[in-house]
């Protein structure tokens, strides 16, 4: 289990570094052990074809998601991993910035499940 000291917003920012999530910019505003909290500013290298956000952007939700069940594991869990991700787009965004929050929603010795928004 990571010690509280360690789930920090700026310890998961910097985890971001070396990921695919350092190259978009996601910055982590809230870490606790129930849920995360993040975003990023969109720009024209996350827009897909049609010049606008592409949905590949949905990895910020998957990733806060992710975050929030490494904060919660027990100790001797091995790992996580995605099982589903569902999504709904409500709009086009060209620009503006893309916010997410990931919610534990059950946490067990051997699976967790969460949501985002």
């Amino acid at each position: 289990m990571l010690p509280d000291s360690e789930i920090t917003p700026e310890a998961f920012t910097r985890r971001r570094e070396a990921a695919l999530l350092g190259s978009i910019n996601m910055v982590v505003t809230r870490a606790s052990r129930d849920g995360f909290e993040g975003h990023f500013d969109i720009q024209r290298n996350h827009h897909g074809p049609n010049a606008f956000l592409h949905a590949g952007a949905l990895v910020l939700a998957d990733w806060l998601c992710g975050y929030a069940a490494a904060a919660s594991l027990k100790d001797g869990a091995t790992g996580f991993r995605t099982i589903e991700l569902k999504s709904s787009f409500f709009a086009a965004a060209p620009e503006g910035r893309i916010f997410a929050k990931a919610t534990s929603v059950h946490i067990a010795v051997t699976h967790s499940s969460g949501t985002a928004n």
